[in-house]
């Protein structure tokens, strides 16, 4: 009997021991799962302060994920700044050119937006022209003069463009509406040289006739919307897209 209690006994030790296994077996595991959520926290962390810099180089990562293009995250970043800067360099041309136009009493002349090409200066054709014709009215004169030291001072290139309604034009002079809207958009042109130190290389005049309207055409009023003269000061980057100017060497 004595015997059978002591081999009882003696095994007690084997219980303790799986117990201590058990439990040291839990304790590692816990420590494992503490040790993997630290790893995740630090490769956020990483690619977090990769992403706000911009600035790391490109290879592989801790996570078993493609190789983050640390350059393409950089130009993204830069292109994002560029456009911060041309932004606010255009805002700075808007508040100038409108108190320019305050100042002479002009503001209600010329309707000045803001849009993804740059800051545009619209002009009704009434404020420059007479009805179907492309010669700049004396009375317009002042309205351009009151805008070309504003244009002087900045680098932006200039486009200036032509349009008109949709009701038809028939003359020795303008055929259609393109050559109205045209010769209109030059006639701008050529006052702007003709008046200013801004350099031929910076300006262009295009003509759209009727095909770019801003209203309706199917009353009086969204008609006389639409003739218009639209002065584009182009946000600084967009000359990259512009053909090349002849270089000084370069002889025709």
């Amino acid at each position: 009997m004595q015997a059978k209690q002591s081999e009882g006994s003696a095994d007690l030790w084997l219980v303790t021991y799986s117990d201590m296994v058990t439990l040291l077996l839990a304790f590692f595991v816990l420590l494992l799962s503490f040790s993997t959520v630290d790893i995740e926290r630090f490769e956020r962390t990483i690619l977090s302060l990769q992403q706000a810099l911009g600035i790391l180089t490109g290879g592989r990562t801790m996570v078993s994920e493609p190789d983050v293009d640390m350059g393409s995250i950089s130009d993204r970043h830069h292109r994002q700044h560029l456009q911060s800067l041309q932004a606010y360099q255009l805002l700075s041309v808007r508040m100038q050119i409108q108190e320019s136009l305050e100042e002479a009493g002009l503001h209600e002349e010329v309707d000045l937006s803001l849009t993804e090409r740059g800051l545009v200066l619209r002009f009704a054709d009434q404020v420059l022209f007479a009805r179907g014709h492309a010669e700049i009215l004396p009375s317009a004169a002042r309205i351009l003069e009151s805008l070309l030291p504003v244009l002087e001072e900045i680098p932006n290139l200039l486009r200036i463009e032509g349009h008109t309604c949709d009701l038809p034009i028939n003359t020795a002079r303008f055929p259609s509406n393109w050559e109205l809207s045209g010769a209109r958009a030059t006639n701008v042109l050529q006052y702007v040289l003709a008046n200013s130190g801004i350099h031929p290389e910076r300006l262009s005049a295009s003509g759209y006739g009727e095909y770019r309207p801003v209203a309706s055409n199917d009353d009086a009023e969204g008609r006389a919307r639409n003739r218009r003269v639209d002065v584009v000061i182009l946000r600084l980057g967009a000359a990259e897209y512009e053909p090349p100017s002849r270089s000084p060497e370069v002889k025709p």
